[in-house]
C-alpha cells in the first residue's frame, strides 16, 4: 500500500510544506507583476487602433534593454530549459531560479506578451530540487519532490487543483515505481497551495488577466473569417521573418547581452 511504500510519508510532508510555501510566493509575484503593470499601464476605456499612449513603446523598450542588461549581469546562460523539458526532466537548477524569475519579472511589468507559468515553474521545481538535493535524498525523491513543487506552483493558475496535478503528472510521466506517490504529491501540494492561495487573492491565477467587455454584433461572425485569414498571413510572415533574423545573427549567438 502507498503509507508502506518507502518514504512516502516524508514525501507527503513535504508536499503539504512546499504547497504553502509556494502558495505565498505565488501571492508575491504575481502581486509585483500586477502592480508594476498598472504603474505605466491602463486599458483605454474605449479600445481601438492606435488607441494606446506613444510611450508604452518607450517602456516596453527600456524593459527589454533592461532585460539584456539583467541576464548579463546575473551571468544567466544563454538558454535555459523550459517548463516541457524542466518537467520531463523531473529536475530545476537550483541555482538559475532567482536569475530566471528576476529576468522574467522585469519581462512581465515591462509588458512582455508572456504568462507567469515559466518562473512559477521555475520556483516550484527549484525549491522541490533544492531541498532534495540539501537533504541529500534519493533521485526518485528528489523527482517527486520537484514535481509536486511544480504542481504547487501552478494550483491556483488553474480552475481546479487537480487539473494542475495532471499537467504536471502527464507531462512529466513519472517512473512506474513512484507514479502513485508522484500522484499523490503532486495533487497534495496543488491542494495546499489553492487552499492558502484563493481565499487571499479571491482568484486564481488567470484571474488576473481579464479582457475588456463588448457589445456583440452579428457582423463579427463575418469579420472574424478575413481577420483569422489576415493572422494567419501575418503568423507565417513572423515565421520567416524569425528564420531569417536568426540566420542572420547566428555569428552573435556566443556574445548574449
Amino acid at each position: 500500500s502507498l503509507d508502506q511504500s518507502p518514504g512516502f510519508w516524508m514525501i507527503v510532508g513535504y508536499a503539504v510544506l512546499f504547497g504553502v510555501v509556494l502558495a505565498f510566493v505565488a501571492l508575491a509575484f504575481l502581486g509585483l507583476v500586477k502592480g508594476g503593470t498598472k504603474r505605466w499601464f491602463t486599458l483605454p476605456k474605449k479600445p481601438g487602433w492606435f488607441s494606446g499612449s506613444p510611450w508604452w513603446v518607450a517602456v516596453t523598450a527600456g524593459a527589454g534593454v533592461l532585460v539584456g542588461v539583467l541576464r548579463r549581469v546575473l551571468r544567466l546562460p544563454a538558454k535555459l530549459p523550459g517548463t516541457i523539458e524542466e518537467l520531463q526532466d523531473a529536475r530545476v537548477e537550483p541555482s538559475t531560479v532567482l536569475k530566471a524569475v528576476a529576468v522574467a519579472l522585469v519581462s512581465l511589468v515591462g509588458g512582455a506578451s508572456l504568462g507567469p507559468e515559466d518562473a512559477l515553474g521555475k520556483m516550484g521545481g527549484g525549491l522541490g530540487t533544492w531541498v532534495s538535493e540539501r537533504r541529500k535524498l534519493d533521485g526518485s525523491t528528489g523527482a517527486t519532490n520537484t514535481l509536486s513543487g511544480m504542481s504547487g506552483a501552478y494550483g491556483g493558475m488553474l480552475s481546479s487543483p487537480i487539473l494542475a496535478t495532471i499537467f504536471v503528472v502527464e507531462v512529466g510521466r513519472p517512473k512506474v515505481a513512484r507514479f502513485a506517490d508522484t500522484l499523490v504529491a503532486a495533487l497534495l501540494c496543488s491542494t495546499a497551495a489553492f487552499a492558502v492561495y484563493f481565499p487571499v487573492a479571491g482568484t486564481t491565477f488567470l484571474g488576473i488577466y481579464t479582457l475588456p467587455s463588448f457589445k456583440y454584433e452579428d457582423w463579427q461572425l463575418a469579420a472574424a473569417v478575413p481577420l483569422g485569414l489576415v493572422a494567419g498571413g501575418l503568423a507565417l510572415m513572423t515565421v520567416v521573418a524569425v528564420g531569417l533574423l536568426t540566420k542572420l545573427t547566428a555569428p552573435l549567438a556566443t556574445r548574449t547581452i
